[in-house]
């Protein structure tokens, strides 16, 4: 009978499902994202026990692994639990459009960003300096940033980080998705996980 089973891990609030398709034939597994939000408790521990039961129930292998989007309760795992994640291996990695290097408009979106990150930095620190109650607003800056960067993530950490280690892991012939776009080896294993 082919199935799919669906695990989301409990390891806090974040996101990290791993889908596997049993088809009769080798089951393909699917790694959507891996992370916690900033300052859950433990949370190094957490995703060390997440990566171990990710790389335990794939035999150290993920056929797809999907990273969704550059915040740090989506991808912080991969850096968190990197000595395990490093043992794995991934058939393909999915990135958005908007990681490709060579897409312009995904260029200037960066820049863009980059450029805003910093002047909220600046405000941040400014915010910090002046002292009493305007202190407090450099604190609600600061969570911000580091929800939707990573910044002074423990050790150094970014977000940006987490999604460069998943980059590296991203075979060269891969396409960057766009909106719409269907990719034949998820379609194979959807196609089998729903014949009943």
């Amino acid at each position: 009978m082919n199935r799919v089973r669906i695990r989301m891990f409990r390891q806090g609030l974040g996101d990290c499902f791993l889908l596997t398709f049993e088809t009769g034939h080798a089951p393909r597994h699917v790694l959507i994202d891996c992370g916690v939000l900033k300052g859950t408790p433990d949370s190094t521990a957490r995703m060390l026990g997440v990566a171990e039961g990710i790389r335990d129930a794939t035999d150290g292998h993920v056929d797809v692994l999907v990273a969704t989007h550059e915040h740090w309760d989506h991808l912080s795992g991969f850096l968190q639990a990197r000595p395990v994640f490093d043992t794995l291996t991934f058939g393909n990695v999915w990135l958005a459009w908007t990681e490709d290097p060579a897409d312009d408009v995904a260029g200037e979106l960066r820049t863009h960003r980059r450029r805003a990150v910093k002047a909220v930095e600046a405000a941040t620190r400014s915010l910090a300096a002046a002292g009493g109650d305007v202190a407090a607003r450099a604190d609600r800056l600061a969570a911000l940033l580091g929800f939707e960067v990573g910044l002074g993530a423990a050790g150094g950490a970014t977000t940006a980080a987490a999604l460069d280690w998943v980059a590296a892991h991203r075979p060269d012939a891969t396409p960057f998705l766009r909106p719409g776009d269907e990719l034949p080896a998820l379609q194979y294993s959807l196609q089998l996980a729903t014949r009943f």
